[in-house]
């Protein structure tokens, strides 16, 4: 017989699916994305309230990560609030023009060309007027005219090659050339090389996940424990244009509270105390906010009763959907602290076929919202609002369940994603009943900790 006092919303602990909690990079990167999930990272959507908060060159990095995805809104809307945080006009009017150029708008890339010619830089104010001069010859192309590299300089020649070899897939020449153009020292083209280092492709890479759940309830059924979570996983990226990734990987969860022997004899067991490892196969798309997956392993007992297998073979398959808005992620203060405006939001959900739960499928939903007021050095403060829905098929009551809560969340937003979040959260189970019976009190209340960190390599 087992106890189970508390419906766990750890997702990696039920089902094993890093994308509640995960800031993933693109495929195949090298630096981990900022705090949000790689689609929001664009900058699409809320541009006009974030503008005032990134740093322009920010909100440049943006601009090429959208444009190298092909999401020309995103661009535009990016390169707008680069402008309104005063950067540099010469540049982004030139950036302007070729954003044009790539839609086919020759009468205003022209029109922004010549904006740009009339700027301080010299060789950058020759590059525009060539470029006027040629879409005045109405002579179509797909890579910038102007000057030869040797005159704009070295830096910028690696640039333009690094876009060349990009273009022809020769992804290893193109990596050499944009950390050349990295180390150079215009600011505004170094921002753009490191922005294309982060999202070109690589044959092999890797993340790391933690995640910590914890509970105090005061209200239901009296428990209290914390749930630690840790996965490391190692992906093979064959195809550079397609998300398909194979993967190994090993997971370890062992809670506080579980003992194998329990006051009356049997195991009383809060989360899945698991050792796992295995291989795997992800595929997402939509821009990453949309993916399958599929793995197989052993799966280790770290709290066994005296009728339990040591190990048991985990399979589990599923879906995940993951969105959040580019604001979650601010700029981090250099010195001391300011004031910050920015709303986040975020949503989350899965459908997950496991296995080794009596060949149960489980679904999740998670919303959250939250406003961001202050910024100290890498930590940005935000109080947050979140709903949450859980289902599965086996009616096992602790997997069916709705509940809402208030808290605070401190978000570390460099060198590495890490989020503390403190609540109080309430809801109810919906009666279902499985194998165990429902608990009699159907609602609850508890203080609520949830830790989370990712990163990539």
């Amino acid at each position: 017989m087992m106890a189970r006092a508390h419906a766990l919303a750890l997702l990696l602990v039920l089902v094993g699916s890093p994308h509640a909690w995960a800031d993933e990079s693109a495929a195949g990167s090298s630096d981990p994305a900022p705090d949000e999930l790689e689609p929001a990272e664009t900058g699409k959507s809320g541009g006009e309230e974030a503008a005032p908060s990134l740093p322009a060159w920010r909100w440049l990095e943006r601009f090429y990560a959208a444009k190298s995805e092909g999401d020309i809104l995103a661009a535009r809307e990016a390169l707008r609030a680069a402008s309104e945080a005063g950067g540099e006009p010469q540049l982004l009017e030139m950036e302007l023009g070729y954003l044009e150029l790539s839609e086919g708008n020759r009468d205003a890339a022209r029109a922004a060309f010549e904006r740009a010619s009339e700027g301080p830089d010299e060789e950058r104010g020759a590059l525009a007027r060539a470029e006027v001069v040629a879409l005045s010859a109405e002579q179509p192309r797909s890579e910038p005219a102007g000057p030869s590299e040797e005159s704009m300089g070295p830096q910028y020649a690696a640039l333009k090659a690094g876009y060349a070899a990009k273009e022809a897939e020769d992804f290893r020449a193109a990596r050499g050339y944009f950390k050349e153009a990295r180390a150079g020292e215009n600011a505004e083209l170094s921002a753009q090389a490191k922005s294309e280092l982060r999202y070109l492709p690589k044959l092999a890479w890797g993340d790391a996940y933690l995640e910590g759940y914890g509970w105090h309830r005061f209200a239901g059924a009296s428990t209290s424990d914390f749930v630690p979570t840790l996965r490391v996983r190692g992906f093979l990226h064959p195809i550079p244009k397609v998300d398909l990734d194979p993967y190994v990987f090993v997971q370890v969860s062992r809670d506080v509270a579980s003992r194998a022997e329990g006051p009356e004899g049997y195991p009383l067991i809060y989360a899945d105390n698991h050792l796992m490892l295995g291989g795997g196969l992800q595929f997402r798309f939509w821009k990453k906010r949309v993916g399958l997956f599929a793995q197989v392993g052993p799966a280790f007992n770290l709290v066994r009763g005296p009728d339990d297998p040591l190990v048991e073979l985990d399979v589990r398959a599923g879906i995940f959907f993951a969105l959040q808005v580019p604001n979650c992620s601010p700029a981090p203060e250099k010195r001391g602290a300011r004031k910050e405006l920015a709303f986040c939001a975020d949503i989350y959900s899965e459908a997950v076929y496991v296995s080794r739960f009596d060949h149960n499928l489980l679904a999740t939903a998670r919303a959250r919202v939250g406003l961001t007021y202050l910024v100290t050095g890498p930590i940005s403060w935000e109080p947050y609002a979140e709903v949450r829905l859980l289902k599965d098929i086996r009616n096992d009551y602790w997997n069916n369940l709705a509940d809402a809560g208030l808290g605070h969340r401190w978000r570390l937003l460099r060198p590495f994603s890490l989020q503390l979040l403190i609540g109080v959260h309430g809801g109810g189970y919906f009666g279902l009943e499985g194998d165990d019976p429902a608990p009699e009190d159907l609602g609850y209340g508890e203080l609520r900790v949830q830790l989370g960190g990712y990163a990539s390599f």
